[in-house]
């Protein structure tokens, strides 16, 4: 306590005799407490950091006098000074220590350290179970049971018992996608659902190659022909297609086929063969006799469907094959008509059904029942002018 009696220490004690004087001694007893209460949250701040601070109080009370001189003789204004002065000392040691401590607490983390009193690994509570162990009465876990499948549409489990092809699991995911989509397969006829494509019944195989399905409807009737073919790819046939691709088959024992593509008022069907492509089309939906009743398709085989496809490409547009009725030795005569309104006929041709062969008008023989594998495209793309 030999610090009372330096001479600056008996000058502040006659400064702070006054009333005013009693003020900055409250004030400065104030701005030291402050930094005091601050100190004891620094716990973590390095003791180099308290030297300071007790410096600068020392230095504060010591040089009192230079104080008192800087601010002119106020008291009262030196003790505002120092407060100020003490309060900022406290703020920056704050400041520093807060940053501190996050560095730390991030060097810890990054190092993998552990607080105090962190058990070590591998230590056990009091009275616990080891991992995996089975509680009293406890039922072995069962592996969960997979996915169910997607649902079928409301219209298939309303009228259908069995999904498409669910007899051959080996084709049954692709004969639901040519009935029901989920997702739909590309280029073929978009799926018809039981709606139009009626229940499937039991899958037919055709040795190694060929798969097909035909959906039934509630009057025995078939509404549709879905097939997978080896060679020829998926294809779906709606009624009245389905029931003559279904005798193609018994033909050809093998085939394939392009989606329903639309043509002016009618549609086609590109069937595709060991020998070749054939058309099946017609100029509309319903016959245009007032009747109501659906219109059959005009079959093409191979061999007439490559006459087919040379006149249309002579005449530049596309070209109507209508039935012209049947002649003595059996052939069927098949007019190519470009407009039907007015029925303007480009050419003619017999067709052998027995057989395959088609022949020109004029021609006295037939030729072979093969034809070429026509483009979907250039038929599409004639078929996009249709009158």
């Amino acid at each position: 306590m030999a610090w009372l009696g330096h001479p600056s220490a008996r000058k502040l004690g006659g400064v702070l005799m006054g009333r005013e004087r009693r003020v900055a001694l409250a004030a400065l007893v104030a701005a030291i407490a402050s930094l005091l209460s601050s100190a004891t949250q620094f716990i973590s701040v390095p003791a180099g950091m308290f030297v300071t601070a007790g410096a600068i109080l020392i230095l504060l009370i010591v040089r009192w006098d230079w104080i008192v001189k800087i601010c002119r003789g106020t008291v009262l204004l030196a003790a505002l000074v120092c407060m100020i002065a003490l309060l900022t000392s406290g703020g920056v040691m704050y400041s520093a220590s807060t940053l501190l401590r996050a560095q730390v607490t991030s060097t810890q983390q990054t190092s993998g350290g552990k607080k105090p009193g962190a058990k070590k690994p591998g230590a056990k509570k009091p009275g616990a179970k080891k991992p995996g162990a089975k509680k009293p009465g406890a039922k072995k876990p069962e592996n969960p049971p997979p996915p169910p499948s997607p649902p079928p549409p409301d219209d298939w489990s309303d009228h259908c018992s069995a999904l498409p092809g669910a007899d051959t699991p080996a084709l049954a995911e692709t004969f639901r996608r040519l009935y029901l989509g989920e997702p739909a397969l590309e280029n073929v006829t978009p799926p018809p659902g039981a709606k139009s494509g009626g229940c499937t019944g039991p899958t037919t195989v055709y040795g190694d190659d060929l798969a097909f399905v035909t959906g039934m409807g509630e009057d025995g009737t078939m509404k549709s022909l879905g097939l997978i073919s080896k060679i020829y790819g998926v294809a779906m046939f709606l009624a009245p297609a389905a029931r003559r691709v279904r005798e193609m088959i018994k033909r050809y024992r093998d085939l394939g086929g392009w989606p329903r593509t639309l043509a002016g008022h009618g549609d086609y069907y590109g069937i595709k063969t060991p020998f070749g492509t054939g058309i099946l089309m017609r100029s509309a939906p319903v016959l245009d006799n007032g009747s109501g009743r659906t219109q059959g398709y005009v079959w093409l085989p191979p061999a007439a469907a490559s006459l087919w496809i040379q006149a249309t490409r002579l005449h530049g547009s596309w070209l109507w094959a209508r039935f012209g009725g049947i002649e003595k030795n059996g052939e069927e005569r098949i007019k190519f008509v470009s407009n039907l309104e007015t029925n303007q006929t480009i050419a003619t041709i017999f067709v052998d059904r027995k057989t395959g062969t088609a022949r020109k008008a004029g021609q006295i023989s037939s030729g072979s029942t093969q034809g070429p594998d026509i483009s979907q495209d250039e038929v599409q793309s004639y078929a996009k002018g249709a009158r």
